[in-house]
């Protein structure tokens, strides 16, 4: 009959329970980086401008896990801005400028483990003739991997 020592005993026994148990699993890091099919609305009884059509457009995420900086990239126009760990964000101000007239652009909204939400308030102003505002809502299904909200 063989001896085990009981170091080797010991050694073997944390050697079972540490191969029982796993590191691997979901990430408790906020993750929510990659392409978002995104429906884009025009918010009734938020417009004093007039002609203002939208359109729906894929919105991509620029995100590391992690990470509270966030890029998002709507219609070919960046928003760079900050993430929360509950998922909520805001990016901008963003100031675009199309034939003279200044748009400026505040995407703030939640994300999701499927998506997200956001309200994007944009002030107008021309180059002649009143300023005016208008609010438009994005909602952002993910394709892919869902996101991860700790």
């Amino acid at each position: 009959m063989t001896t085990v020592p009981p170091t080797v005993r010991i050694l073997g026994l944390v050697a079972v329970v540490l191969g029982c148990s796993s590191s691997v699993g979901p990430s408790s890091l906020l993750s929510v980086g990659g392409t978002y099919q995104t429906a884009v609305a025009l918010v009734s009884g938020r417009n004093t401008c007039n002609g203002v059509t939208v359109a729906d457009n894929p919105t991509v995420v620029d995100h590391t896990p992690g990470s509270a900086i966030i890029g998002l990239t709507h219609a070919g126009t960046r928003y760079d801005g900050q993430v929360q760990v509950n998922g909520s964000f805001t990016a901008g101000p963003k100031t675009v400028v199309i034939a003279g007239t200044a748009y400026v652009i505040s995407p703030s909204g939640q994300f999701s483990t499927r998506g997200f939400t956001a309200s994007i308030p944009v002030q107008v102003t021309p180059p002649a003739g009143p300023a005016c505002e208008y609010l438009v809502s994005w909602t952002g299904t993910k394709q892919g991997n869902d996101n991860v909200i700790p």
